[in-house]
């Protein structure tokens, strides 16, 4: 029976969604929704935000009069944690037994750095967007998580901590009466025309507003600044090479405390992804850190590094999976398990 998969890879900005119907003549469409199931996301809010997303999907679904068939959906959601486990199982039924004309059969989720670790079947995945989360599997099945607990306490080497120590160094620029790159690319970024001192001072106390959107306030300036280093501005490449380098320290030592030298001879698969990863700078500096720190012996050469843009392709890889048997995410340690849904 042909059956149509959803992809749903939600960060700590916006949600990128794939829908799939492999087999039939169904085209496979994306869609980029600005809703976000973020950490930030109070969990009364999960079912409107939920249908918020999926709203495109319904409309060319009715639009293009899609034909019954069982469809499938997975959640990689920032948002999604241990103490929120128990909203999400609730919430995806609520939000979603209606949709695609009654269709869902099944609805999944999880973290979406767990989505990257249980969708490729990797020994660990890196996160770093907006914040930053590793997580490894060992091989009697145990997960461990470094960082991933947001900016107060960790996010190490993460878009809000660049753009954050970007911004401080805008702030000396602005002082010292200096033009820099970094100075231009701040007004860029916020929309500051001109040598207007007065809306400069005001943007850095408007980006200090302790509201569930400050860290993706900050955090959009990163993208700026991971540019400007590419193209060679010294005080961009300094901040960038640090916050790359607290994120390679954070992964060596999960690894080399979770892994014996057995285990990184025979080799070990890790995923990375999110927006600063992307960045060829920034990963450049990340993967030579992370070599540096397990260059003894044959450890040097113990990671293989599978690179990817987004968290779709796992996503679809576990929706597809809810199609089939589940237990083996089932069994996964309880903070890291998937809340799955039958309708």
């Amino acid at each position: 029976m042909s059956a149509v998969f959803i992809a749903v890879d939600s960060g700590g900005t916006r949600t990128n969604v794939e829908v799939s119907a492999p087999g039939t003549d169904f085209e496979t469409r994306r869609f980029e929704v600005a809703d976000s199931l973020s950490g930030v996301l109070p969990p009364s809010e999960y079912a409107a935000t939920i249908r918020r997303i999926f709203a495109p999907i319904e409309n060319y679904w009715q639009e293009h009069d899609v034909p019954d068939m069982p469809v499938y959906a997975f959640f990689g959601a920032a948002g999604f944690a241990e103490p929120t486990r128990g909203a999400f199982l609730e919430t995806l039924h609520d939000a979603l037994a209606d949709y695609l004309n009654s269709n869902i059969r099944a609805a999944g989720a999880c973290n979406d750095t767990a989505a990257l670790l249980w969708g490729h079947r990797a020994n660990g995945a890196i996160v770093a967007g907006t914040g930053s989360n590793v997580l490894v599997r060992t091989a009697d099945g145990a997960v461990h998580q470094a960082g991933g607990h947001d900016w107060v306490a960790s996010d190490y080497g993460s878009g809000f901590w660049v753009a954050l120590n970007a911004i401080r160094q805008v702030a000396r620029d602005f002082e010292a009466g200096e033009n820099t790159v970094l100075l231009n690319r701040f007004r860029e970024v916020y929309g500051i025309f001109g040598n207007r001192d007065e809306e400069i001072i005001a943007r850095f106390r408007a980006l200090a507003v302790s509201d569930n959107q400050l860290k993706a306030d900050i955090a959009r300036f990163a993208a700026g600044v991971c540019a400007a280093a590419e193209l060679g501005d010294l005080s961009a490449q300094n901040i960038v090479k640090g916050e790359a380098e607290d994120l390679a320290d954070s992964v060596a030592r999960v690894v080399r405390r979770r892994f014996s030298t057995e285990d990184l001879a025979s080799g070990l698969t890790l995923v990375q992804c999110g927006s600063l990863l992307g960045n060829d700078f920034y990963r450049a500096a990340f993967e030579s850190q992370v070599r540096m720190r397990l260059s003894s012996g044959t450890e040097a050469d113990a990671i293989t590094w599978f690179r990817t843009k987004n968290g779709i392709e796992a996503a679809m890889n576990l929706a597809q999976r809810l199609a089939e048997d589940t237990s083996e995410l089932m069994e996964a340690p309880i903070p890291y398990r998937p809340a799955i849904v039958r309708f």
